[in-house]
């Protein structure tokens, strides 16, 4: 049935794909999940969504505020979020969070779609590092051509006013 084979999709997509009841409380987990936050199906349904972040930004709401968001525009697309796996790993997601209603309209939960870019943002970060390191390297040769040039005219000039000398000499 339709209804089997969107559930199948759903399961085996390698995005974490969670729902959300209107409390704010996970009600599914699919596999994506499961791998990306170290926590089975039945560890995670029942809990508040909250648990998925660090506990510095569940001190501030982030978690409200996020949820409040999806809620008032309906959906937020690409929102990049600190969230923590259940070894207290470090991970950066890129959320898209979808209102869900039912037919009458009526608000019946949230679904959040998350892909792990930690990488990418590690990658953005090494890239950002060598472009500065090739910028410091470009103006650095810039000032050394700056400041060679004279030297060399002085020096010059010094060894050509010690053509005139000896060793002994007292201006030498």
């Amino acid at each position: 049935s339709k209804a089997h084979y969107i559930s199948m999709l759903t399961e085996n997509s390698a995005d974490a794909i969670i729902g959300l009841d209107v409390r704010g409380m996970i009600v599914s987990w699919n596999k994506g999940a499961a791998l990306l936050f170290g926590m089975t199906s039945d560890e995670a349904t029942g809990k508040p969504f909250s648990i998925l972040l660090p506990q510095e930004k569940r001190l501030i709401g982030d978690d409200e505020v996020i949820l409040e968001r999806i809620r008032r525009e309906g959906a937020v697309k690409n929102f990049e979020l600190d969230c923590e796996t259940s070894n207290g790993q470090r991970v950066i997601v890129s959320l898209t969070g979808t209102v869900l209603k039912d037919e009458q309209g009526t608000f019946i939960g949230t679904a959040l779609i998350m892909r792990d870019v930690t990488q990418i943002k590690q990658y953005e970060l090494e890239l950002r590092q060598t472009e500065k390191l090739s910028f410091i390297g470009q103006i650095s040769t810039g000032i050394a051509h700056e400041i060679g040039t004279p030297l060399n005219i002085i020096l010059g000039n010094a060894e050509y006013m010690m053509m005139d000398m000896k060793s002994g000499d007292r201006d030498y």
